[in-house]
């Protein structure tokens, strides 16, 4: 009846979840996650492979690693019709030594009826054959896991310093209980993709009929020549004892293990086969409690202080979000000295990114050494392309070299700007380690004060250890967990205190109408975790009380984050705006051919009214286009997507206002032939400082057009003149001719004639400078197209 003694259970689960349909269950509980709960689990085996470890992603994969020793020579695995494919597409077998897998067999499924449908809760039996008895074995496989979901606290102290902990919420939908096993977690979502290898596929093909062919010239071949690629720097892994076989298999057989290992004891060591990034870190420390809050010795949420390793909810911490610890570990970098053509600013920058990963190998120390503290310099080189080809230890004041090498190990990871002209860039980079306050002393005990209230948990070591590879975080807890099928929990991953504010942020939502007068209370804080930060709630704290919620969009290490929680209905601020086209800018010479750029330029003007008791730092989203830029942009604004985040004081029970210039830049066609154009080279001249041959030409040129300009304004001028006065010449004439025959008008017919000689006169001088002008812009116009006839230039961008 059943190939496998796991059928049978799989088989009443059918029977049940049929039963629970009948019943309206489904109804009840919501299809999707019914079916998940009803399925049995994924894949099942016998006893002798334990699972022990699982990686979980972020696009609905999870990856299953299960160890054991196996005496017989196949190892059975009863796997969901749904995900065999994904199964065989991602099996891994492996111990010690090599691989002793010969073959995988699994039966094709039933003949369906057509348009009918498999069951989706059918199981498939696939055997791996093993070459001879006696195994310890180590499989590797992917099936559909739901995703893990973050979720963030911000805990501001009364001095204003946050605290941000981000906790990860983790489902067992499996169909089996996770006991005691490793977990990690995957701020990322490698591409993944349903295989169909369990299913018959015959594709159609061609008829072809032999006609019968003789081929009478040799083909060419192709020869591609064997290639050695380089040697990869810092490519040996090693693992302390007692770690896991795949560890081993790194330091058998070859210097370099292509796939990685699957776990190891500490950051960097497993890189997980297949990229699967199943690193681990070592056991850590404190308790081990089962699917709570209070998981091991973190203690956060709760009462009590169940300290050991028993079923307890770890240390207590008082009540609400208060623990009883005093700040954190201090690792500051100074100063670094360089040789090389890359600036330390640049060096400190991406050193600065990564410090987190440094406060984590200190945090490793204090945990067995609590006064730990000294200065250690590392000197790393950087390559060609940015990355660390080497990394030592030069100096290490720590009473263990540990936390060092570590220090050393974990810098090989950083990739730096590339240096100029593709050299090699060393420095030696130091950092001083101060432990906790109140974590070593040399004066005498007294009673100390009670600590202030915080948010990190007393045992850092506790904390899940980051590493980044590929641009991917991962967080690996140290220690083991137990989830129940069907169950949740809840781990703490970072708590670290990191640089932020309160403050007011004016960006109006169309979701909140109210917006549009009233700017948000916004949480501002910066990513020192030295993690991925994904999407998640972020619940905002400040001295034990609770202000409100927002939502933390994907935040990477070292980016800052401004997370709206409430509205601010004592401030109101209001704008108004004008638009208009100026400036010029030259663009490009092509003889007499011009490119400017000019720009469509609004103008913002903020205006906001504060009537707290207190003055507030407020920020103004400035909306951008695509091309918009902000000209002149008042001291720290910074850049968001699509806008820019300009700040603004506004006192107590005061107004302010702020003006923003936004310019979107755009070129067109010119001639030499306008002051805008003439402008605009005068002031390339200016600034760009061209060759002075090139420069010679073109304030030559630009003498003659004005010139041109000039001749041109005087021969109008004089047209214009000579055109009024041949109209009151004309009128002139007319006035004569209708006083012609009257002899009592003799006196005003010689004022009129008079007259009409003297505008003769003139109009006559007029024709001849009109003229001359004409003439004289005409030699010139070609004066100036000569000059420019071999006038070609690309005027520098603007910075």
């Amino acid at each position: 009846m059943y190939d496998h003694p796991m059928q049978q259970v799989s088989g009443g689960a059918v029977g049940l979840c049929g039963r629970a349909r009948r019943r309206g269950l489904l109804a009840v509980l919501g299809v999707a996650v019914s079916l998940w709960h009803c399925r049995g689990p994924s894949v099942e085996t016998d006893g002798a492979l334990a699972l022990k470890r699982v990686v979980i992603y972020r696009n609905g994969i999870g990856y299953f690693e299960r160890r054991g020793r196996v005496e017989g020579s196949e190892v059975t695995f009863q796997v969901q019709q749904r995900e065999v494919g994904d199964f065989l597409a991602t099996l891994a077998v492996m111990e010690r030594g090599g691989s002793s897998v010969r073959a995988a067999a699994f039966p094709m499924p039933e003949e369906l009826s057509p348009g009918a449908r498999p069951r989706p809760l059918s199981r498939r039996t696939v055997r791996v054959a093993l070459d001879g008895a006696g195994h310890d074995l180590i499989v590797g496989y992917t099936v559909e896991t739901p995703i893990w979901r973050p979720s963030y606290r911000l805990v501001f102290s009364r001095e204003g310093r946050p605290v941000v902990q981000a906790w990860g919420i983790v489902q067992n939908l499996s169909g089996e209980d996770w006991r005691e096993v490793t977990l990690s977690l995957v701020a990322g979502a490698p591409v993944t993709f349903r295989s169909e290898l369990a299913d018959a596929m015959v594709p159609p093909r061609p008829l072809v009929t032999d006609r019968g062919a003789v081929i009478d010239q040799v083909p060419q071949g192709e020869v591609v020549l064997a290639q050695t690629e380089a040697p990869q720097a810092n490519t040996t892994t090693t693992t302390a004892p007692g770690g896991s076989p795949f560890s081993a298999l790194a330091a058998v057989g070859a210097e370099q293990n292509a796939e990685g290992t699957l776990s190891g004891d500490s950051i960097g060591d497993a890189f997980g086969y297949g990229g699967l990034g199943a690193g681990g870190t070592g056991w850590g420390g404190g308790g081990t409690g089962e699917g709570t809050i209070g998981l091991g010795n973190i203690g956060t949420l709760g009462h009590g202080s169940g300290g050991g390793s028993g079923q307890g909810y770890g240390s207590g911490a008082g009540a609400g979000l208060r623990s009883r610890s005093a700040r954190g570990p201090t690792v500051r970098a100074a100063p670094p000295s360089v040789t090389g053509l890359l600036s330390p600013d640049a060096i400190r920058r991406v050193v600065l990114r990564n410090l987190g990963q440094v406060n984590h190998c200190y945090e490793q120390g204090l945990a067995s050494n609590p006064s730990l503290a000294g200065r250690v310099a590392v000197r790393f080189v950087i390559g060609a392309s940015g990355q660390v080809v080497a990394s030592n230890v030069t100096e290490n004041g720590l009473a263990q070299g540990v936390v060092a090498e570590c220090i050393a190990n974990a810098s090989r990871r950083w990739v730096f700007p590339a240096p100029e002209g593709g050299g090699v860039v060393s420095v030696n980079y130091p950092f001083n380690l101060q432990p906790p306050e109140g974590g070593g002393s040399g004066a005498p005990a007294r009673t100390p004060a009670p600590p202030p209230p915080s948010a990190n948990p007393r045992n850092l070591a506790s904390l899940a250890a980051v590493a980044v590879q590929g641009g991917t975080t991962r967080y690996d807890l140290p220690h083991t967990v137990t989830i129940p099928d069907r169950s949740a929990t809840m781990v703490m991953l970072v708590a670290r205190e990191v640089p932020g504010a309160q403050l007011y942020l004016f960006a109006p939502d169309p979701g909140v109408p109210d917006s549009s007068r009233h700017p948000f209370h916004v949480a501002r804080f910066e990513n020192r975790t030295g993690a991925m930060l994904e999407r998640g709630p972020v619940a905002i704290f400040e001295a034990g009380a609770y202000l409100g919620q927002g939502m933390l969009e994907p935040l990477p290490d070292g980016a800052s984050a401004t997370v709206p929680f409430a509205l601010a209905r004592a401030l109101v601020v209001e704008s108004s705006a004008t638009r208009n086209v100026e400036g010029e800018r030259l663009v490009r010479i092509a003889r007499e051919s011009l490119v400017l750029e000019r720009f469509n330029v609004q103008r913002v003007t903020w205006r906001a009214r504060n009537g707290m008791g207190d003055a507030v730092r407020l920020m103004v989203r400035q909306a951008l286009s695509e091309a918009e830029r902000l000209f002149e942009p008042p001291a720290g604004t910074e850049a968001a997507n699509g806008a820019s985040l300009v700040p603004m004081q506004v006192p107590a029970r005061g107004s302010a206002e702020l003006v923003l210039t936004a310019r979107a830049p755009f070129t067109v066609s010119a001639s030499w032939e306008s002051e805008d154009s003439l402008r605009a080279i005068e002031a390339w001249l200016r600034d760009a400082h061209p060759a002075e041959a090139v420069a010679s030409v073109a304030r030559q040129a630009v003498a003659l057009q004005r010139d041109v300009l000039r001749m041109t304004r005087d021969q109008g001028a004089a047209e214009r003149r000579r055109d009024e006065l041949q109209r009151n010449a004309e009128e002139t004439r007319q006035n004569l001719q209708a006083i012609q025959r009257n002899p009592g008008a003799a006196d005003l017919r010689a004022q009129l004639t008079a007259r009409l000689g003297r505008m003769a006169t003139e109009i006559d001088q007029l024709t001849r400078r009109v003229v001359e002008l004409d003439t004289q812009r005409s030699e010139a116009r070609v004066r100036f197209s000569e000059t420019v006839r071999e006038l070609t230039v690309d005027a520098p961008a603007a910075p």
